[in-house]
């Protein structure tokens, strides 16, 4: 017996399955999912209606291939995969792997197939290799496409909310929140007007200043803490903003209403 019980070598076409035992994945199920066109095993070309009997092969979008409760690589015996109709395939046997490795190494994966074509006895027969998602079969109509059901695996990332992203999801749909916080106070005032307000833990501010007058921004407004002149861009690092805390301007000398305070914190 080889490494693997259904095998007897590791190539670069069947390489050795891994399982990182740190990270956990979700089972993901394909519905009806279209093989795309069949490969003629013997010339390599697309399929465009060829006779029962002919050797065609395919590969699934997502390998490997689990079993039916999704909780391991499949096999013939256990497996998720199916084809929705039953009119092209509908016997599956097992991947002749000892056939598969007398063909690998400087040949194409379509000669290989041409090569197992003596795996099949009868039209309809197919079978799966579950690590790589290739499916070779023997047809028994003129059809040129099917559509195929089967579990995979996706990675699982929780939803992680931060100062800088909100990703809810890796291996599929990403949303990624924007992540600082925008306000403007067009017409200042004597008294401490709230620009904007953080919506989680902030270190970084960008102020900027219209018109002629110039403004006092405050964290809360219990310290004036920077100044503003008329007219001018600042960047301001290494801050402690804390979620929910408001930033706040006001006019720089009493009377004088500044314009356009616009305020950014990420």
């Amino acid at each position: 017996m080889g490494i693997l019980g259904d095998r007897t070598g590791i190539t670069r076409q069947t390489p050795v399955p891994t399982n990182d035992m740190t990270m956990s994945s979700n089972i993901d199920q394909i519905t009806s999912e279209s093989t795309g066109t069949f490969i003629v095993a013997a010339t390599g070309a697309a399929d465009v209606g060829s006779a029962a009997g002919t050797i065609v092969l395919f590969g699934v979008d997502k390998a490997p291939i689990y079993n039916a409760s999704g909780t391991a690589v499949g096999t013939n015996q256990d497996t998720s995969f199916s084809f929705d109709a039953t009119d092209t395939f509908d016997a599956e046997i097992a991947f002749d792997y000892n056939k598969y490795y007398q063909y690998v190494g400087g040949q194409t994966q379509v000669s290989m197939a041409a090569a197992m074509d003596d795996a099949f006895t009868t039209d309809g027969q197919y079978m799966v290799n579950y690590e790589t998602g290739l499916v070779i079969g023997r047809k028994k109509d003129t059809d040129t496409t099917e559509t195929v059901t089967y579990k995979t695996r996706a990675l699982q990332i929780e939803t992680t909310t931060g100062s800088t992203f909100d990703l809810t999801k890796i291996g599929g749909t990403a949303a990624v929140t924007a992540p600082q916080a925008y306000g403007i106070d067009v017409t200042g005032a004597d008294s401490y007007t709230t620009i904007v307000t953080a919506n989680a833990v902030r270190h970084h501010m960008s102020v900027s200043l219209q018109g002629s007058n110039d403004a006092i921004v405050s964290i809360d407004g219990t310290i004036d803490g920077f100044y503003i002149p008329a007219g001018s861009s600042h960047v301001f690092d290494g801050l402690l903003i804390a979620s929910s805390a408001t930033v706040k301007g006001k006019n720089a000398s009493a009377g004088n209403n500044y314009t356009n305070l616009a305020i950014t914190i990420w």
